[in-house]
Order: structure tokens, then sequence, then C-alpha cells
């Protein structure tokens, strides 16, 4: 009797089910980032991801939007909440806290099936921030920061020692935090908020984000590009050249040395150097950049205005399809990778025979990589390419040791192979 492999058999349907029913369209570019076409009414501020797969965003008009399938699909939540809301972070996969207008505080502990919302008055909150299960922080218009040590039942205004508007606040543990803001503001605290003290940089600006990788080393940048980094906690700053005038809405380093930036009129840089320099890409978008973040090492996402969203799975590297051969292959072809098993890299070779129609003189080529129960985690190819044998490199340096399949399509083709990734 022939033995029955279920994952052999019932892959191809899982394949058929996702590229039938997403909701998202999705179309890949060189640069390593890749567009999710959502609702253009969307205009979301903020966003936070508890894993690649699992996240939020949330924006204009009481909008919180959540994915499970990394992306692909949104489901929209519905708080009793109809302004903007600015700022999102997660403490954990049930318990969610935003900040918006009004001096709103809103919650869920269910994973966003409801939300409970306090407002403080008539102005925004901005910044939102929680170091552990109880303790928590606001900061927002006219130079408000509040605190929390019950989980937000109560809240208590600290004294910031500004009156300006607030954007963002990082926290790098449980007693030092710092915020920026409006008209040249940069604060920070050593002892939970107790207490607050200006270390603004050299050259004035209004500073949207913050982030610091340490205690020590942080970045924090705004408008006309200005862009400026300390490695003694605020002491000291010195300017960096971000490649771009345009307001800088939000920065994300994953490691000491590998951080990016995002700015109005789609301008994404990316540093590997510790900020010494930066290179530039412009993404194709009609809508500003407001938030980027990381879900690990290489799961990004940026979001802003107009439904604009793009993600990479590769930590923003330009994909490298390697040419190998521009003979016409007889037919199209997915190769057993090699090698394989691997660890953590592995190398994807492809033909692509005499496009099928519609395509004309180049067919639209997707390979993408699934887990052994059928989630998408990785685009590697997505775009037009010509007949001719190529080669891709994979690395799942941020996966599990488990069997992945690749999947090569085109047209009427598709193929699959087994991967097997040991660590």
């Amino acid at each position: 009797m022939k033995k029955f492999n279920y994952y052999s058999q019932i892959f191809p349907l899982i394949l058929f089910l996702l590229f039938s029913f997403s909701a998202a369209h999705i179309t890949y570019s060189q640069n390593g980032w890749f567009k999710i076409e959502i609702d253009p009414t969307y205009n979301i501020k903020s966003c936070y991801f508890i894993n690649p797969e699992t996240g939020f965003a949330a924006g204009e008009n009481g909008l919180i939007i959540k994915t499970t399938n990394g992306g692909n699909n949104w489901s929209k939540q519905s708080p009793e909440f109809n302004s903007t809301i600015y700022s999102i972070f997660f403490l954990n996969a049930n318990t969610c806290y935003a900040a918006g207008d009004y001096y709103s505080f809103l919650k869920t502990t269910n994973s966003g099936v409801s939300w409970s919302d306090t407002s403080f008055g008539s102005m925004p909150m901005q910044a939102i921030w929680f170091t552990d299960a109880n303790t928590g922080y606001l900061a927002g218009f006219a130079g408000k920061v509040m605190k929390t040590t019950n989980a937000g039942s109560t809240w208590v205004i600290q004294n910031s020692g500004s009156g300006t508007q607030f954007y963002h606040m990082h926290f790098v543990n449980s007693t030092t935090g710092y915020i920026s803001g409006k008209y040249h503001t940069v604060i920070k605290t050593t002892n939970g908020g107790n207490n607050w003290i200006a270390i603004p940089p050299p050259v004035f600006s209004h500073y949207q984000t913050i982030f610091f990788i340490n205690a020590a080393t942080g970045y924090v940048a705004g408008a006309l590009g200005k862009l400026f980094k300390t490695e003694n906690g605020g002491i000291n700053w010195t300017q960096q050249d971000p490649q771009t005038a345009n307001w800088i809405e939000s920065i994300y380093f994953i490691n000491e040395n590998t951080g990016f930036l995002v700015a109005d009129y789609g301008d994404l840089s990316k540093t590997t150097n510790g900020g010494a320099t930066w290179t530039k890409t412009t993404l194709n978008t009609t809508g500003d950049f407001m938030k980027i973040f990381f879900a690990n090492s290489t799961t990004g996402y940026i979001m802003g205005l107009n439904g604009t969203m793009f993600k990479t799975t590769n930590g923003g590297n330009p994909i490298g399809i390697k040419p190998i051969s521009s003979e016409v292959p007889a037919e199209y072809k997915l190769y057993q990778n090699y090698p394989n098993p691997f660890n953590p890299s592995t190398k994807i070779k492809f033909a692509i025979g005499t496009p099928l129609p519609p395509f004309g003189k180049g067919g639209i080529v997707t390979l993408k990589i699934f887990d052994v129960i059928g989630r998408e985690i990785s685009t590697l190819v997505n775009e037009q390419l010509l007949p001719g044998t190529y080669e891709v490199e994979w690395n799942a340096t941020d996966y599990p040791s488990g069997v992945y399949y690749c999947v090569l399509r085109s047209g009427d083709f598709a193929d699959t192979k087994k991967l097997v990734l040991l660590k």
C-alpha cells in the first residue's frame, strides 16, 4: 500500500487558497521592500508588531487594524473612539496600549476584541511607552507627561520642565527614558520620571522621533532632515547626514550598527555603520511615511498616509537575483536548493523559459518561502524577468530549524521544492 504523505498532498491546496484569497495586493521592488496595497483612506500614524506575523496599526478617525499573517490581511478593530491615534505599544500578545487626541489612553487586554478609553482633557497625547505590566508613560501637548503604576487605572502628572508639544518617547530600562518634541526639545529622565532634564542637540529643529539602542547611544531626528547621534546619553550630539532634507518621521535600529529612518515623500535611508554614512532609497508611494518598525532583524514594516504600507523580509537589503545564464531554457524549472539541509543560508536556482501568455516578452515571476503549515514567510522574487537562468540566496538566520517550501510561479507554471533548515 502506498504511504500517504499528508504535507505533500495538502500543501498544494494550502498554496492555492493563499494565492486565491489574499486580501492585500503585493508588488515587489529590487530594493528589498515590497508594497502592500491596503485601503487608501487609511492614514496610519503608528504600528507595533509582537512577531513577524502579528501586529497592529493605528491612525486617523480612530483607526486600529490588526494582522495575524504578516500584513497579507488586516481586520478593522472597533474602539469607541473616532479621533486620531498617534502611538501604539504592545506589552504582550493580548495587551496593547494606544495614545491619541483628547489626552486619550486606549487599552485592550484581549488582543483587540474590545478596547477601553480614558480621556484626560482636550489636547492630544502623542507618545506612549510601558516599561513593565504596570508602569507606563504618556506624553503630548503643552509639555504634558503622565505616569501610571497600575496599568493605566490612574495617572499622575510629572513635571517635564517644558511647555512644548512632545512627539515621541523611548525608554531603555525601567528608569531611563527620553522624549523628543517641538521647538528644539529633547528631555531625559534617569529616575523613572521623577525628574526630567533638557538635553537638546546643538542645532534648532522640531525633533519628531527618538530612538535609543541603550542608555548611552541614541538618535534624534525631525524637521528639514536634521539627524543627531549621542554616545553619552545626550551630553554631546554629533550631526549626521541622512541623505534627505525632508521631515524625518521615524527611526528604528535593529542592532548597534544597522538602522533605518523614514521621511516624508517616500524617503527611506539605511545605515550599516552606526550612522557614519546613510544610503537613501526612494520608494514608490504617494503617501508620507509615518512609522518604521522591525519585528526581528529581517522582517520590517513601513506605514503612513493614504494607505501606505511596505514590508521587507530580508532586512531591507537589495535582492540579489543573479542571472547565471542568458540562454533561453527549454522549460520553466525550479531546481533543488543547495546546500540542503542548510544553515543558515541556501541558494535557489530557477529557469524561466519562453514566457507564457499574457506576459509577452517577460513573465511576472514569484519565488516565495512558506513554512510547513502554509504560511508565507519570505518573498525572494516578485517581478518581471526575461527568459534565462537565475539564482537567489535565502538567509534563514531568524527562522527555527524545520521543513520549509520554496514555490516558483509564473503564469500557469508552478513548482515546489522542500528545504530543510538544520541549526
